[in-house]
């Protein structure tokens, strides 16, 4: 996870200068690109780290949402932390240490909810979990 992060903050610097040169399809194409990467990083951790036989399809189908709010809250904490100037006044330098308590909490939380989106779709797509639909 830290690698991805990493290397999406890699490209978004690399390409700072040339975004208003570049067309328009390369914009696109560097903001997918973390999103991308974030899905195939989930993907990976759900499948290979449980001890349990997952299928790459719900891997992958499983890894979409998380990755869609992992990225949605790297957006979200970076407008926040511009934002707010609260925790700087009351911590001043060790204000790091609950908004990197707070990253870690939200970034588990994320992960945990998709690790149970993948474990519950064989059971969803079986009939044994139904999904209400109205």
């Amino acid at each position: 996870m830290g690698i991805g992060i990493y290397l999406s903050r890699v490209l978004f610097s690399a390409l700072e200068g040339w975004i208003s040169v570049v067309s328009f399809g390369f914009q696109l194409v560097a903001t997918i690109a973390p999103i991308c990467l974030a899905v195939v990083v989930y993907a990976v951790v759900y499948k290979v780290l449980p001890y349990a036989k997952i299928l790459w399809c719900d891997a992958f189908t499983g890894a979409l949402a998380p990755a869609l709010a992992f990225e949605l809250m790297k957006f979200g904490f970076a407008i926040f932390l511009s934002h707010t100037a609260f925790y700087k006044m009351v911590y001043g330098a060790f204000a790091i240490f609950p908004l990197g308590l707070m990253w870690i909490y939200m970034t588990w939380w994320i992960t945990l909810i998709g690790a149970v989106l993948v474990a519950n779709l064989p059971d969803i797509r079986s009939g044994v979990i139904r999904v209400i639909r109205y």
